[in-house]
């Protein structure tokens, strides 16, 4: 069947896919009123101003954090709707409808990527240049790890170069 099913009362407005791991129809999520009835974590709740955030920084992220939580399996699909969520408004208040509309993807995982991400969001809404401080940490850490070798390498080859 085509994967792919448009609804009109879908309260976000996107279009929504059936999975292939299911033979079930997704009904891209429940209707209105749904979020406010639906269990989601509490760290959902915070406010993320998207002006700032920099969603290409974080997709290399979210690739990576699907595929490993959908078993190896790159769904590109999944990957674009979630960025195109995070896109469509400047400000959200609360991760819940993403929440709900990735349910039907993730399902037993979704809660773990959106806590996940959310912190990176929320994360990256704080810092001037729009990049969440764990990637900042990170890439310091490659950073001197590489300065490091490099050192390293470059007494080796003095000690090298002295037995000669």
């Amino acid at each position: 069947p085509f994967p792919f099913i448009f609804l009109k009362d879908n309260p976000l407005g996107m279009a929504t896919r059936q999975p292939f791991s299911r033979g079930a129809m997704s009904s891209g999520g429940a209707k209105r009123g749904s979020v406010a009835r639906l269990r989601y974590p509490p760290e959902l709740d915070r406010l993320v101003v998207m002006r700032g955030v920099k969603v290409a920084i974080l997709k290399p992220w979210i690739e990576q954090r699907v595929t490993a939580l959908l078993g190896g399996v790159e769904d590109d699909v999944l990957i674009a709707m979630i960025c195109n969520f995070l896109e469509m408004n400047q400000v959200h208040h609360s991760g819940g409808g993403m929440y709900v509309q990735l349910l039907t993807f993730l399902e037993k995982n979704t809660s773990l990527f959106m806590t996940e991400l959310w912190d990176l969001l929320v994360s990256a809404s704080t810092n001037p240049g729009g990049v969440p401080q764990q990637f900042i940490d990170q890439r310091e850490a490659d950073l001197r790890r590489q300065q490091e070798i490099a050192e390293e390498l470059k007494r080796r080859q003095a000690l090298v170069d002295a037995r000669l």
